[in-house]
């Protein structure tokens, strides 16, 4: 292997070690704009990319809104108490 090959090759792992860290930056810039319980639960997953936790936050985001909507059915369906 000539001398610049290796040079060039070593540039391509630095390359994407950048991205890789880069990724990772901002993914974390992100995940600090949520509220505290949901960044716990984002961190758990370990997000490697913005899709990975886009994807993960909707799903997060849709199971809280199911848990709310069930939480509101089940008031409405709680009797009132019998008055005279």
């Amino acid at each position: 292997m000539s001398p610049k090959s290796k040079d060039m090759a070593g540039r391509g792992r630095r390359s994407a070690q950048s991205r890789r860290h880069e990724q990772s930056r901002k993914v974390k810039k992100f995940v600090k704009g949520f509220k505290p319980s949901m960044k716990a639960r984002l961190l758990e997953l370990d997000p490697r990319s913005l899709e990975e936790v886009l994807g993960m936050a909707n799903k997060q985001e849709r199971r809280a809104e199911s848990y709310q909507g069930e939480k509101e059915a089940q008031k409405e369906r709680v009797p009132k108490p019998f008055q005279r």
